[in-house]
């Protein structure tokens, strides 16, 4: 049933997150970065490959004994629905720990643009301290208007940030540079992950 494969508890997420961030993982490093039982660990990236989430390749070994390299399969007919669930509880993770962003997420939430607005660095790898700066990007064709309502939003936000704009072929265009493999690796979308979900699938 599709309910035994939702991430319905947070092993369960941890495991889902673990497999999506880090291509061709294989199950030893699932369990530890999850932090998870092996059971529970096998037992769901299994459940994942049975609907196709997950894809695996077999790496060495013999065909009863293998090992299995594990990634998030993007051209799943369910990848959409389970890379929401990944992404928007990396947004309330984030707000949950920085609650002093919660009021400019919303607010940038709001804009009527369909424009791409992540979070990267410190603050998305949830390190952040007093010194670390908010680092922004915004990914789409931005207006003046639409850059004037962005930047009058964090003007009066009570720490330091940097804002980079890039249109969606530009992003693509650079995405093996260290930058945008950072951003692809460390991001927290605030803004319009469905539209964000299109480049990591392209990819």
């Amino acid at each position: 049933m599709l309910i035994d494969v939702l991430p319905a508890t947070k092993a369960k997420m941890r495991i889902l997150n673990t497999i999506y961030n880090n291509r061709d993982i294989n199950i030893r490093n699932i369990i530890k970065l999850s932090k998870t039982s092996p059971n529970l660990a096998v037992d769901y990236v299994n459940k994942l490959e049975k609907y196709n989430i997950a894809k695996i390749k077999k790496i060495g070994g013999t065909k009863k004994n293998y090992v299995k390299a594990v990634s998030f399969n993007f051209k799943a007919p369910l990848s959409r629905f389970f890379y929401a669930i990944i992404e928007i509880s990396r947004k309330e993770e984030l707000i949950k720990k920085y609650a002093i962003l919660k009021p400019f997420i919303a607010q940038i939430e709001n804009i009527k643009s369909g424009i791409i607005v992540l979070i990267y660095g410190s603050y998305a790898r949830f390190a952040a301290d007093k010194e670390s700066d908010v680092d922004l990007w915004v990914v789409g064709n931005i207006n003046k208007t639409v850059k004037r309502d962005i930047e009058e939003i964090f003007v009066t936000l009570p720490v330091k940030y940097s804002i980079g704009i890039e249109t969606k072929k530009e992003f693509l265009k650079k995405i093996r540079d260290a930058i945008h493999q950072n951003i692809l690796r460390d991001k927290v979308i605030i803004k319009n992950e469905n539209a964000f979900f299109e480049i990591p699938a392209k990819l």
